[in-house]
């Protein structure tokens, strides 16, 4: 998913409005940096949203089963489950 589809399933599972506003790269780190993020993770969490930006991690991986030991959730099941829980909503679920 992208960051759009990400907002986009939000915005259908929760029901809030919610908009993603691509960010340069640069400008993203220059922002995080000036919220007091370390620049090297800045600079590191840029590189991986803009691959992720790009599509380049969208296989999907046995990784989460492995280590948890429990099977992973698609992002719409996800997306119903913090809902229920009322996380958008400040915990009135």
């Amino acid at each position: 998913m992208n960051f759009d589809e990400i907002a986009d399933e939000i915005n259908r599972g929760a029901g809030c409005e919610l908009k993603y506003i691509s960010l340069s790269p640069e400008t993203y780190v220059t922002e995080q940096i000036a919220q007091g993020v370390l620049a090297d993770w800045a600079y590191m969490l840029s590189s991986a949203y803009e691959d992720i930006s790009k599509g380049k991690l969208d296989k999907i991986s046995r990784d989460v089963a492995t280590v948890l030991g429990k099977p992973s959730r698609d992002f719409s099941t996800f997306v119903s489950g913090v809902d229920k829980a009322g996380t958008w909503r400040g915990g009135e679920g």
